[in-house]
């Protein structure tokens, strides 16, 4: 039985897959699926979403630390997270928003948009 990991992957797989197919028609002037490719790939998202993201970097090089922010059209934090990397590893620890660290972010944020 595949992992949950491999039917991820497997997943995109079919993503990027669809996404050529669509593009191939597309740029030999050619349906796809019997349609315009145009709209088959309007027909691909759930739902685009629009978003800003704002990157606090704390440390560099061994390990690089950051914190991440996921903003919404109205500026609100939808996401906050750590990201650490080092030697090709890489964790990421979600915020919430009862952390101290999560006022450091909105004062952050709120700085970078005045600005």
């Amino acid at each position: 039985m595949p992992s949950l990991q491999q039917k991820l992957a497997d997943q995109i797989r079919a993503n990027e897959e669809s996404f050529q197919a669509i593009f191939t028609a597309l740029d030999a002037g050619e349906s796809h699926e019997g349609r315009d490719p145009m709209d088959s790939l309007h027909e691909e998202p759930l739902e685009v979403v629009l978003q800003r993201q704002v990157s606090i970097v704390l440390t560099t090089g061994g390990p690089h630390v950051e914190i991440v922010a996921t903003l919404d059209t109205e500026r609100s934090i939808t996401r906050a997270s750590w990201h650490s990397y080092w030697g090709g590893e890489k964790i990421e620890k979600v915020i919430g928003s009862d952390k101290a660290v999560y006022r450091a972010i909105e004062y952050f944020v709120e700085g970078v948009l005045v600005a």
